[in-house]
């Protein structure tokens, strides 16, 4: 069986995206699929512009299945929303092939986040920013299958009654080798911590005012920020306290190093807007940490003060009262910590891969 897989994200896998794709690409050839891989560095339209990425993409890939034999194909899978325009051509003049949309995040999901919490000011909006939503769904609407990387978006697509609940297939991605089976221990003291991007959509805004008071509040804890860049002046973000008590990574691209510094945190904080999946949570996590996060991605699916401390709402004073509460219980701490770390064990490609693939089988017999 030979497949088609179009990516709307570049293959890298130092990349969130581009570390999910690869695997689903690793695996199915493990398993004896051929597969041609196209990432936008082979078919996107003027790379070299800084305008207009989205409709690049989309006329990107219309192109290259313009130049495909496309017959020689069974299963023909693209990656995001960006695809709108070749899955009409598809299903208009290939009606018998199968058709796979897949996800790394819904674009109509971050969207309806997007309106609600409006994390991105009108200054980041340039006047060529359309709400594709209405055409990104012609894609969803018309494959045979929706594949997403979460339950959280999973129930989103159900909510929108796009299609019927077997149509859509929650794939949780797998962590790396460098977070599996890690040995553990609570021994780490009042360190709290986050990693990721110093973005308002990671909750950029909320950390600052209650990693202050916290700071304040408990004058034996400490701040580790992973991943932020130069962005954070500690003079600045963090006036008045002793700035030895925080310590800036600001990147660490080898995953061990990762695990070595996820071993100093006893409480690990995300709250963000909005996440499809969030793999940091999880790798945070299997480390040991304790979670303090917004109900969003893999959230979705955690039990408050059992998997993690999940927040009512993505405001002030709730990421505060979460870390609150774990630096004032540790008996609490150190059980969320190893329910969090058993909980991610399940994270694994060996397990979530098979069944996607089994359903593929079903749909091209059906076709």
């Amino acid at each position: 069986m030979k497949i088609l897989t179009i990516s709307n994200c570049p293959l890298n896998r130092s990349q969130g995206s581009g570390y999910v794709i690869l695997n689903h690409d690793d695996y199915a050839r493990k398993i004896g699929y051929e597969v041609d891989l196209y990432g936008p560095e082979n078919y996107q339209l003027f790379r070299k512009a800084r305008w207009g990425n989205a409709y690049r993409i989309t006329a990107g890939i219309f192109v290259l299945l313009l130049k495909l034999r496309i017959k020689q194909y069974d299963i023909i899978e693209f990656w995001g929303g960006e695809s709108w325009l070749a899955v009409w051509y598809l299903k208009m003049f290939y009606p018998k092939k199968v058709v796979i949309h897949k996800s790394n995040g819904i674009e109509e999901h971050v969207a309806a986040s997007l309106k609600k919490y409006q994390w991105e000011s009108q200054s980041d909006k340039k006047w060529y920013h359309f709400d594709m939503s209405k055409l990104y769904k012609k894609s969803e609407i018309k494959s045979d299958l929706i594949v997403t990387v979460s339950n959280y978006d999973k129930q989103f697509i159900l909510n929108l009654n796009y299609k019927s609940s077997d149509k859509i297939l929650s794939v949780y991605p797998g962590m790396t080798e460098a977070f599996k089976n890690l040995d553990i221990n609570n021994e780490r003291g009042n360190v709290i911590g986050f990693c990721g991007s110093w973005i308002e959509r990671k909750g950029k805004g909320i950390i600052v005012q209650d990693v202050n008071k916290l700071l304040n509040s408990y004058p034996d804890i400490k701040v580790i920020f992973i991943g932020v860049g130069d962005h954070i002046d500690k003079t600045l973000v963090f006036p008045g306290v002793d700035h030895q008590r925080i310590i800036i990574y600001p990147s660490i691209s080898d995953k061990k190093e990762l695990t070595q510094v996820y071993k100093k945190i006893s409480i690990a904080f995300m709250p963000s807007y909005h996440e499809s999946f969030g793999l940091v949570l999880a790798e945070a996590m299997a480390c040991g940490c304790a979670a303090v996060t917004s109900n969003t991605g893999y959230a979705f699916d955690l039990i408050h003060k059992q998997d993690a401390y999940i927040m009512p709402e993505i405001e002030s004073e709730y990421l505060y009262e979460g870390i609150s509460w774990f630096l004032d219980n540790p008996e609490d701490r150190a059980r969320v910590s190893r329910n969090g770390y058993e909980k991610v064990q399940n994270l694994r490609w060996e397990k979530s891969l098979p069944e996607l693939y089994e359903v593929y089988e079903s749909i091209r017999q059906k076709k």
